[in-house]
């Protein structure tokens, strides 16, 4: 008897399992086709760095892209920033400089505490500078 409740308790978690992960699965497949489709220009007007994405504001809204040693280390204000639709590039383009960067991801910024926190990243910039 107590088998019997444990197969039907493993099977159970099994199924549960293969759901869980196959939605986590597609998900992420939904957001980088999202992320592919995205035809972006623009010039950076705001730039900052928070946990693992570096967000830049571009003329009217926020884009997020992952995390590049290469694009944060550079002063990237007033440069343009391109991104053609299907293609994991985006390139930012400086009067001195090219940069070919690759991202497996990036998004427009619409939630109300990230844009909140990147406010909040942005005066603890200014008070440094100052």
């Amino acid at each position: 008897m107590k088998t019997k409740i444990l197969h039907i308790y493993l099977s159970i978690l099994i199924i549960i399992s293969v759901f869980v992960f196959s939605g986590l699965f597609f998900r992420s497949n939904i957001v980088s086709n999202k992320w592919n489709a995205l035809e972006i220009n623009g010039q950076i007007n705001e730039m900052v760095h928070i946990g693992k994405n570096i967000f830049f504001k571009l003329d009217t809204f926020w884009f997020a892209v992952l995390y590049n040693p290469s694009v944060y280390k550079e002063n990237l204000i007033g440069c343009k920033f391109q991104k053609e639709s299907k293609s994991d590039y985006y390139y930012i383009i400086c009067p001195d400089t090219l940069l070919k960067v690759w991202s497996g991801g990036g998004a427009v910024v619409d939630d109300k505490i990230l844009l909140r926190r990147i406010d909040m990243a942005l005066q603890k910039k200014e008070n440094q500078l100052e």
